[in-house]
């Protein structure tokens, strides 16, 4: 199989398109609306530099998923743009373990491992499960690899539990650390939770990131670090609902706090929806709290 710019064809399609269309708007970004129906009808017509077959079947006629693999890599390797349909491809083909090989292949580039390891989580694949895990303790891959197979173990439910929670207690701190991004989901082991609140009490680089662990993790234990942290600590937390005066947001634990709306900005607003919304993930820093009341407040 040869190495076709896909890319390039259709930028020659829409530069030409822009210029016979370009009267027609008023605006570029009433053009930018137009573009995908562009794209689609580019994948939907046949192509003389295709022998005839549209770009987007043209990768149909192929059902080796290594060879396609072997043809990401060489367009990864030649700086060209991978063609969609070429992964499209391979998503409907499937094939776990060829694409797994792919992603442990340590002599394939980089992006084609990272591509491998999208599409195995595309297709809802279990079978990397405990490779990823095994990543996490080793910490010898790429952190850009690490955090793709650590979403990819995020995205296995509760099936990655218990082979993560043997490797958990294997680790060293920095495995340990990786994988309470997936365990803390899931409440109710005392050495995550321990391992979590120890690290929330000595790393003050990565209380932030503790402090969200620990409000996963819904122990009453981690409501009495929470009120002992120190003031100038910035914790995650989550807007919940906006008033006129304010914004009230769950730092986890329990915990619901106001931050005022004079505290919101540095300029004024009208509104704390000028900038929260709902459900909007932040950060805010720890000004004081309240023991007897378990309250914290927030800036």
């Amino acid at each position: 199989m040869k190495i076709i710019d896909f890319d390039a064809k259709f930028t020659e399609i829409l530069t030409d398109w822009i210029e016979k269309n370009r009267s027609r708007f008023r605006r570029p970004e009433d053009m930018e609306d137009e573009v995908p129906d562009v794209y689609l009808k580019f994948l939907n017509t046949p192509a003389d530099w295709l022998d005839g077959k549209t770009p987007g079947e043209y990768f149909d006629q192929f059902d080796d998923s290594q060879a396609l693999c072997d043809l990401v890599c060489d367009y990864i390797r030649e700086g060209v743009p991978v063609p969609d349909p070429l992964l499209d491809r391979l998503e409907e083909l499937a094939d776990e373990p060829t694409l797994l090989k792919l992603a442990l292949n340590k002599q394939a580039p980089c992006e084609a491992r990272m591509t491998a390891i999208e599409l195995l989580r595309q297709v809802d694949s279990r079978l990397p499960m405990v490779d990823f895990i095994r990543w996490q303790v080793d910490r010898d891959e790429e952190d850009d690899l690490l955090d793709n197979a650590l979403e990819s173990l995020r995205q296995m439910g509760p099936d990655v539990v218990r082979p993560a929670k043997v490797a958990f207690l294997a680790a060293d701190d920095e495995g340990k650390e990786a994988l309470v991004d997936v365990l803390a989901d899931y409440p109710g082991d005392q050495d995550v939770f321990d391992f979590a609140l120890n690290q929330f009490k000595t790393r003050k680089d990565k209380r932030a990131l503790y402090a969200g662990y620990l409000a996963k993790l819904e122990d009453d234990h981690a409501l009495e670090a929470l009120l002992d942290t120190p003031a100038g600590t910035v914790l995650p937390a989550t807007v919940t609902h906006l008033e006129p005066f304010g914004a009230f947001v769950d730092v986890g634990c329990g915990v619901v706090s106001l931050i005022g709306i004079e505290n919101i900005s540095v300029s004024r607003i009208s509104h704390p929806s000028c900038r929260f919304r709902v459900d909007q993930e932040i950060y805010a820093v720890l000004t004081g709290s309240d023991r007897a009341q378990g309250r914290v407040f927030l800036s």
